[in-house]
């Protein structure tokens, strides 16, 4: 019998952090223990984990790191053959869990990732992500993001999962461990599930959607009302300006690091013409968000030299990519 252990990451996400717990208490198939981390909330998380969760002795960061050290925190704390890993943000269905076990391609060799369906909490009716892929511009693409669900994607592989909400072989996130780490501190939060997906797929990792397990996710739950309402409308101008400045960082350092050469070279044009109109833009409209082109070249020496460890290590040819672009 496979084991697993569940792993939620939040920040100031008190609205929905107890559902999320709840969701994950009453799968049918039960975790050997729930992991929560709390990056230094300022809403009443911490208030709501300690008077009603403490049993699960949550794990309380003294200062907001991020995602990734977040979940790093809560990796390590983990026995299953198996880590769920959530963001507070998603609710998941009873089964969620049952179906990948039952369903999921786990006799396949090196089978480390796991995607259910993902449909958007505010409109179950819309998918948020039935896995992910990568777009022509080589930024991560949810497969069937804003569709109407109505059951068009079947089992089979995909390139990684939503990182709102995924399955992972232990061994994989073993294999995958840069300096002791499994995600890159360095990129604070977004991006991270695109860089983990890269180096899963370079190193011969497979990855798996399974239509039957439900989970419902509320993108950017963690900001407040006036915020979030934005981010839904606008997508990246509604975002905090720390965030957008996080978010033109992470995709160059991410390029750099982790897209082998093949990747580059042929959609070069493509990626020129995109970024060219990204940097318009940001200069005519939101000059602020370009210090985040200065603090992807302040990185650019740490995420090469990880790049060189990388492409040392990788399984398969960059080519075989190509068939994830959609």
């Amino acid at each position: 019998m496979r084991t697993y252990s569940a792993v939620i990451v939040n920040f100031n996400c008190a609205r929905l952090l107890e559902e999320c717990i709840r969701s994950v208490v009453e799968q049918t198939e039960k975790p050997l223990e729930i992991v929560i981390v709390d990056s230094a909330s300022t809403d009443n998380s911490v208030l709501l984990l300690k008077e009603h969760f403490s049993g699960l002795n949550p794990l309380l960061l003294l200062e907001n790191r991020g995602f990734t050290a977040s979940a790093n925190a809560g990796l390590a704390c983990c026995t299953g053959e198996y880590i769920l890993l959530l963001n507070s943000d998603v609710l998941l269905d009873r089964l969620f869990v049952e179906q990948i076990m039952k369903d999921g391609n786990f006799e396949t060799e090196r089978a480390g990732i796991f995607s259910g369906k993902i449909l958007k909490l505010n409109n179950e009716t819309l998918i948020d992500s039935a896995g992910q892929f990568l777009g022509k511009s080589l930024k991560p693409k949810e497969r069937g993001y804003c569709e109407r669900d109505e059951n068009r994607y079947s089992a089979g592989p995909v390139f990684t999962a939503c990182g709102a909400a995924g399955l992972y072989s232990k061994r994989m996130l073993e294999d995958l461990k840069e300096e002791g780490k499994v995600f890159d501190e360095s990129l604070f939060m977004y991006y991270e599930d695109l860089d983990l997906g890269m180096r899963a797929n370079l190193l011969g990792w497979k990855a798996f959607f399974v239509p039957g397990a439900i989970a419902k996710h509320e993108r950017g739950g963690s900001v407040n009302k006036e915020e979030r309402a934005l981010s839904r409308r606008y997508a990246f101008p509604g975002k905090p300006l720390n965030l957008r400045r996080t978010l033109v960082r992470n995709r160059y350092l991410v390029l750099l690091k982790a897209f082998p050469l093949p990747l580059l070279l042929v959609f070069f044009p493509v990626l020129f013409i995109f970024e060219l109109a990204f940097l318009c833009y940001l200069l005519f409209f939101d000059i602020k968000a370009t210090y985040g082109f200065i603090e992807a070249f302040k990185g650019a020496g740490t995420a090469l030299a990880k790049r060189r460890l990388l492409m040392k290590r990788k399984k398969i040819s960059g080519w075989e990519l190509f068939k994830w672009i959609s």
